[in-house]
């Protein structure tokens, strides 16, 4: 929220965006490249939420 140091706004999003990565699990691709695996790719993270998740997590040392 406005006035909130950095580095607590930075872990919300962390958080949030692990969250949203773990979500990805229950959904079955109806888009993309995985759309050819349809009820196959239910179970599984996607892989491009994982990769905004893992980014975001490698700044998280640079975080003052």
């Amino acid at each position: 929220s406005k006035g909130e140091l950095f580095k607590v706004g930075f872990d919300k999003g962390l958080v949030a965006a692990k969250q949203g990565m773990e979500s990805t699990k229950d959904i079955i691709s109806n888009k993309g490249r995985s759309k050819r695996l349809g009820y196959r790719s239910q179970g599984h993270i996607d892989p491009g939420a994982m990769s905004a998740y893992l980014m975001l997590e490698t700044f998280k040392p640079f975080v003052a």
